[in-house]
């Protein structure tokens, strides 16, 4: 069986951290961001919260838009209807959708 390329992809990036940014001070968002690209840091988790599934804390497409980064965007969608939602997080920058 031919090997997939995605999941060749993803396999060469294991074992990697998707570092969550919930976390981060938000007024300083830019230089936590620096400190993990220095850390050699490959992923850059984002969840993305309706309330339906866990707690309203979230991002929206504006905010991962607006994160500045060369680390790939690993956007976590726990929300109703999360096809409806695909083509404005994928605009918004997202390399990556689960």
């Amino acid at each position: 069986m031919p090997a997939n390329p995605l999941i060749e992809q993803v396999r060469g990036l294991s074992p990697t951290l998707s570092v969550g940014i919930l976390t981060a001070d938000t007024m300083s968002l830019g230089s936590e961001v620096s400190v993990l690209e220095q850390a050699g840091v490959k992923l850059l988790h984002f969840d993305v919260m309706d309330g339906c599934f866990c707690p309203m804390l979230t991002f929206g497409p504006p905010f991962i838009k607006g994160v500045r980064t060369s680390l790939l965007k690993d956007v976590h969608l726990l929300v109703q209807e999360p096809l409806d939602k695909l083509e404005a997080f994928v605009a918004a920058g997202a390399d990556m959708i689960i």
